[in-house]
């Protein structure tokens, strides 16, 4: 799926959906700094959508805690 994604992402890198995806993929790789990343690259281009501050917060949180996911 990261691969799949990370094209869709080099062929539209403003793409909202595909960026959260990738940071779901990352999320559950346990890379915690790669998912915050992308959520936070997301949530700039989507401020309102609820999955992105969802999981940007939980992200944020994990990482003011120093844990991963």
């Amino acid at each position: 799926a990261a691969v799949l994604l990370s094209r869709a992402l080099a062929l539209d890198s403003g793409n909202v959906a595909v960026i959260f995806n990738l940071g779901m993929v990352r999320w559950h790789e346990g890379n915690l700094d790669a998912a915050h990343a992308l959520w936070l690259k997301a949530l700039k281009r989507a401020p309102k959508d609820e999955a992105v501050l969802y999981w940007f917060a939980m992200a944020e949180k994990k990482r003011r805690q120093g844990g991963a996911p």
